[in-house]
């Protein structure tokens, strides 16, 4: 408790001693400071306005506690119990001085239309600093491969990295869902990328760019995928492991595929898709930019006089779109799959002896590993969209049974429809080619990316 309570003690002295102005060379939120408060009883203490990202507050006691303003986005909460929570976390943006150097590991979906470098122009046009833009972006590479490849191993080596958006190969998210060797491949090669980021750059955001479904087209000879049965199928099981990753390893993820998703939903669309049906468009890498640009920034509504390559209009759709989609996920400061309902915290490993989930909807909601002995049901909808009172007035048997299912971004027509069904087979149709070096794009330089457009 003593240990609690000095780095409690701590954490009041870095937030009330340091302008909460948002100096521009100053980032007053500390984001910096790793905080474990592993175990610590902190009932009825006050957290409001804290950030606690990336804090280790496994098996505490926040029962009526006050997270009012608290950045909880990345941190790590299982086991924790709570009850009587008051006020609702917020997302602390990063400051936009303190974005200096960003980097890009991706591929082809990266490299085409130079992404990078379309990311910079809106920066530059919104008024803010313009960060040192790298990019190793080989065309078809997978997670795996960036593991072994010269020049992403170099980039993330430099170290210093305030950014890092990490893209997979445009299926291997898609084939994850039902071969147990590509989710493995993504899985842990995402994962081992994080933690050679963060021993070179311990205080880099990252970011995992959910990238887009194949066009209908892809689908139009009625010849099965294994991708999905349809864009809808594909898409959801992009959404789903993306945000699996990111929950793992407490980054955030960039909604690029919803958004082209909600793009292609509204009445007359313009094609974001090449030819090729898989590779962007101009406007789909503008799309793009722009909600990258809002999710780093921390902006949901991009007011953007540079349309780039795109006529008035068409930008205005984008503009639209990315709008759109950045208020339906914006980031509550809790991490990713988590919940604040009724005063409890809800998400996976939680503590929630004792209780009282009655009236709650919980449909969605991940409690796989979750302690619920005690627990109070009564009129709640379980996970599985069932009525407690429909099976003996409890919710015990669905949680119990529940598998690990991250929480989807949410925006208006976006359902996640996704199913494990094997295929025989699973065809890729990324080849990787070489490219022996980091595409660097300083401030306000436009530069095009050394790699080739591949077959995505």
């Amino acid at each position: 408790m003593r240990r609690c309570t000095q780095l409690l003690f701590l954490m009041w002295i870095i937030f009330y001693t340091i302008p909460h102005t948002h100096a521009a060379s100053i980032d007053c939120t500390a984001r910096s400071i790793h905080v474990d408060l592993h175990g610590c009883n902190l009932s009825g203490a006050d957290l409001g306005g804290l950030n606690l990202s990336g804090a280790n507050l496994s098996d505490t006691i926040l029962t009526g506690a006050n997270l009012a303003g608290t950045d909880l986005q990345n941190a790590i909460l299982t086991g924790a119990t709570s009850g009587g929570i008051i006020g609702l976390p917020h997302a602390l943006p990063i400051t936009p001085a303190s974005i200096k150097r960003v980097l890009f590991i991706g591929n082809s979906y990266t490299a085409v239309n130079n992404l990078p470098t379309i990311f910079g122009s809106i920066i530059k046009n919104s008024g803010n600093p313009v960060p040192v833009i790298t990019a190793v972006t080989p065309g078809g590479q997978t997670f795996k491969g960036h593991l072994t490849y010269a020049a992403t191993q170099a980039a993330i080596n430099a170290g210093n990295w305030d950014v890092v958006v990490l893209q997979d190969q445009s299926q291997e998210p898609a084939f994850a869902e039902i071969d147990a060797q590509s989710r493995t491949n993504m899985v842990q090669s995402a994962a081992e990328l994080c933690r050679r980021i963060r021993l070179k750059s311990p205080n880099a955001r990252i970011f995992f760019y959910e990238t887009w479904a194949r066009h209908p087209y892809y689908w139009a000879n009625n010849q099965p995928h294994s991708e999905g049965a349809n864009p809808t199928e594909m898409q959801a099981r992009l959404r789903k492991w993306y945000g699996a990753v990111a929950q793992a390893n407490h980054a955030t993820v960039a909604v690029v595929g919803d958004a082209w998703e909600y793009h292609y939903s509204s009445l007359n669309p313009t094609r974001l898709h090449a030819s090729d049906n898989s590779h962007p468009v101009y406007a789909g890498s503008y799309l793009a930019g722009l909600i990258f640009y809002g999710k780093i920034y921390g902006v949901t509504l991009p007011t953007i006089t540079w349309n780039g390559s795109l006529s008035a209009s068409v930008a205005q759709q984008m503009q639209t779109t990315a709008a759109y989609t950045l208020a339906a996920t914006t980031a509550t400061g809790l991490p990713h799959g988590w919940h604040l309902q009724n005063g409890y915290l809800l998400g996976p490993g939680a503590n929630l002896t004792g209780a009282d989930l009655g009236n709650l909807d919980l449909a969605g909601i991940d409690l796989s590993g979750a302690t619920l002995g005690n627990v109070t049901w009564h009129n709640t909808i379980c996970p599985d969209g069932s009525n407690s009172d429909s099976h003996a007035a409890s919710c015990q048997l669905a949680f119990a049974t529940q598998t690990f299912t991250p929480t989807p971004s949410k925006t208006a027509t976006l359902t996640n429809t996704a199913t494990s069904t094997k295929t025989s087979s699973i065809t890729k149709t990324a080849r990787p080619t070489k490219s022996n070096t980091a595409t660097k794009m300083p401030k306000t330089t436009t530069t095009n990316t050394a790699t080739k457009t591949p077959t995505p």
